[in-house]
């Protein structure tokens, strides 16, 4: 069974750098900083986990 969750957050940079180190989970893409919408894409085993703002 695959799991996607996806967060909206205010700042997703600083979420994801706080559920990286949480979780220990593989980060599949991120966006770049200077752009208004953040996004963060990890994967922890089989769930993928979106954090945006």
């Amino acid at each position: 069974m695959r799991v996607e969750v996806n967060m909206v957050v205010s700042n997703a940079k600083e979420a994801s750098d706080y559920y990286d180190k949480l979780l220990k989970a593989e980060i599949i893409s991120k966006t770049d900083e200077t752009t208004k919408m953040n996004e963060t894409i990890m994967k922890l085993g089989d769930t993928k986990i979106r954090v945006l703002n």
